[in-house]
């Protein structure tokens, strides 16, 4: 074997490491060669990106995107391991609704309502007569 000693500007990078970046240099050289700057759509967004910074808007729009995803996800955790008479350790939600409506004690509280309304007017009438007499 021939094994020089390497000045320190010559320092051997680790293999994993100088794999890595030959893969990602090759992958640059290969979008470069497609050209693709080259034709209306390429030139378009390269201008898009430089003006309104696309990339940036873009990872923000995904990144809300994605927080208000994770906010409105309705997830429901139930445990139905409970029998009659256990304690329940945190409040549990029923995944039905339903509506129990007092019939009565609703006619009641509505004729309430209508009766507490003021009239809006007085229908007279003899008013009609006393109009007219006032007039000849």
């Amino acid at each position: 074997m021939n094994l020089k000693p390497l000045r320190p500007d010559q320092q051997q990078k680790s293999s994993a490491r100088w794999n890595y970046q030959k893969n990602s240099e090759d992958f640059i050289h290969w979008v470069n060669r497609l050209g693709i700057e080259r034709t209306l759509v390429g030139r378009l967004a390269h201008q898009m990106d430089e003006r309104f910074h696309l990339r940036r808007v873009a990872l923000i729009f995904l990144f809300s995107l994605s927080i208000s995803f994770l906010i409105s996800w309705d997830f429901e955790l139930s445990y139905s391991g409970y029998k009659e008479g256990d304690l329940a350790t945190a409040d549990i939600k029923s995944p039905l609704t339903f509506e129990v409506v007092d019939r009565g004690e609703t006619d009641r509280r509505r004729l309430e309502a209508e009766e507490s309304i003021p009239p809006v007017y007085d229908y007279d009438v003899a008013l009609y007569d006393q109009l007219v007499s006032r007039v000849r």
